[in-house]
């Protein structure tokens, strides 16, 4: 933890961002902007892009943070890192691809009863170690979006997670392109914690771009579009798409479905409603959403080869 920042110390709070490289310092900008709409806590961002970032003018404080040192590097290690290196009492962690859409403020409230506070993540396949103990039943975390308080317990689980991370990215099973994120040792390490946590209400982590359902405004977009321009404009498009009614609803892959009322005399009084596509905007050009495409499908071939010869 950096202690020694005007605004660290007792009762303080605060937005951190973690970015590697030029890309994601964008992103971050990007975010930042949309927080600042509904927030005015102080912003420290954790970068390789010390001199660039300064200049953004968007951040309080802008710190360095060396890229780990394994090979290949693996800027989910550098989260943690910067997770663990919070000079807040009270922090929330944004991803670089995240886009405020609302207020947080009911967020930070949890902190007076947990330590931590984050959504829960289940992507298109679970990549749960073997061996460790942890059910499967242990849903894993998503850290993109995470309220938490500072305590020496807390210390603990980041070094633990850091520990674990460093497990298994030198295991023989893994190969040059991991099949596991920060996401994975986290939740090793939180099973055998003993911090209180809760869960987030999926409106301040929607994983827009894959699947999931909403029960109420969108405070947090996270995800970048598909085949589309990672920018404020559409991704205030799509906000406003998914906020077209606060009714219960479900999306996949840009189409959503609303729950409304029916007021004919039937058995089940609600009916689905299709609502707009949200991924009707600006397109990016053709040669970039190939690059983008391709690699993909060569990160996944690896990864699927890694699993298939362990």
């Amino acid at each position: 933890m950096d202690a020694d920042l005007p605004f660290a110390g007792e009762g303080s709070r605060g937005v951190v961002y973690m970015a590697m490289g030029a890309s994601y310092l964008q992103e971050a900008v990007l975010s930042a902007r949309s927080l600042r709409r509904h927030h005015k806590d102080p912003i420290l961002l954790f970068t390789d892009q010390h001199q660039r970032a300064v200049a953004e003018g968007i951040f309080d404080v802008v710190m360095p943070l060396e890229r780990s040192g394994l090979l290949p590097h693996r800027p989910h290690r550098d989260k943690l890192v910067a997770m663990r290196r919070s000079p807040f009492c009270q922090t929330l962690f944004l991803d670089t691809d995240t886009f405020v859409a609302g207020s947080l403020a009911d967020g930070w409230e949890l902190l007076e009863r947990f330590d931590l506070a984050f959504a829960g993540d289940r992507g298109y396949v679970d990549h749960f170690p073997a061996d460790t103990e942890v059910p499967d039943s242990f849903k894993e975390p998503n850290l993109g979006v995470v309220f938490f308080r500072s305590s020496e317990a807390l210390d603990r689980l980041w070094q633990d997670a850091l520990n674990l991370y460093d497990q298994l990215a030198a295991s023989p099973d893994v190969g040059p392109l991991p099949s596991f994120t920060d996401q994975t040792p986290f939740r090793l390490a939180l099973y055998r914690s003993s911090l209180r946590f809760t869960a987030l209400t999926d409106e301040y982590n929607c994983r827009f771009a894959n699947y999931g359902k909403l029960n109420g405004p969108v405070r947090v977009l996270h995800g970048r579009l598909p085949c589309a321009r990672h920018n404020e404009c559409n991704l205030h498009w799509v906000a406003e798409q998914l906020n077209a009614t606060h009714a219960p609803r479900v999306f996949v892959a840009g189409r959503h479905w609303a729950l409304m009322p029916c007021w004919l005399p039937v058995a089940n009084p609600y009916r689905a409603k299709f609502m707009p596509s949200f991924h009707r905007i600006e397109r990016m050009p053709l040669a970039l959403a190939l690059r983008r495409w391709l690699g993909s499908l060569i990160r996944n071939a690896l990864r699927w080869k890694s699993r298939r010869g362990s």
